[in-house]
């Protein structure tokens, strides 16, 4: 979805008939404004409440673990249908 504010939903994407998005690095810049507003925090205030918003230990866990379980099920389904493409010990 690019730069800037949007107030584009699935649903009104889907509705235009949108029917694959995009989020470029829009996901990675989120997380570098996250990290630039703790820093600057801890340098013009001294403080550490960006903290208090952080995800637990089992959040992390489980959240990553849902990731791990997804992306393998992904990359079975695609490899199976890609014969040809890795190196056979025979070889």
């Amino acid at each position: 979805m690019g730069l800037g504010k949007n107030n584009f939903t699935k649903v009104d994407l889907q509705s235009l008939g949108v029917r694959r998005i995009s989020i470029g690095g829009s996901l990675a810049r989120a997380c570098f404004y996250l990290i630039r507003q703790a820093a600057l925090e801890m340098l013009s205030r001294g403080t550490f409440n960006f903290a208090e918003a952080q995800l637990t230990h089992k959040e992390l866990c489980d959240f990553f673990s849902l990731i791990t379980n997804y992306w393998t099920h992904f990359y079975a389904a695609f490899t199976s249908n890609c014969t040809g493409l890795t190196k056979s010990n025979d070889e």
